[in-house]
């Protein structure tokens, strides 16, 4: 399912659309299984975030790997 961005998503930093990507994916994306005293870490809580690179970003990138 893909994830509907903030319309100023691409012109915040790095560190904050990976911030504001990953808590949106775990907030309105991400079942939720919760029980009281549970501790969100496992696998049911790991999840591959996009590197959130604009097309620039993720050619430099590529030419670094």
């Amino acid at each position: 399912m893909p994830v509907q961005l903030h319309p100023d998503f691409w012109s915040w930093s790095l560190p904050e659309r990976r911030a504001w990507f990953v808590r949106e994916v775990m907030v309105k994306y991400h079942p939720k299984e919760i029980l009281p005293g549970d501790l969100l870490a496992g696998a049911r809580f790991n999840i591959m975030v996009s590197h959130c690179l604009n097309k620039s970003e993720t050619k430099a990138y590529d030419k670094m790997i």
